[in-house]
């Protein structure tokens, strides 16, 4: 089943969709190899805050918490 007939068929049944991608992750940390930005999007899912959900800055906490970015050394 494609992602559309599976938005509109949840949608009929009274839920919203709403998709984050590895790619979206991979942009905000090039660093980051597909699997870590499965885990990120995990880590997102798992710990989700509904008064907040899941946006860029959620995305961006997750990753470095996971997989901080190296640091440039005397920084």
């Amino acid at each position: 089943m494609n992602i559309t007939k599976l938005e509109s068929r949840l949608e009929k049944q009274g839920y919203i969709v709403v998709l984050w991608h590895i790619d979206e992750t991979k942009g905000l940390r090039p660093d980051q190899s597909e699997e870590q930005c499965r885990e990120v999007l995990g880590q997102c899912k798992d710990n989700l805050d509904a008064t907040i959900g899941i946006n860029w800055d959620v995305i961006s906490d997750h990753a470095e918490d996971l997989f901080p970015e190296p640091r440039e050394a005397g920084v």
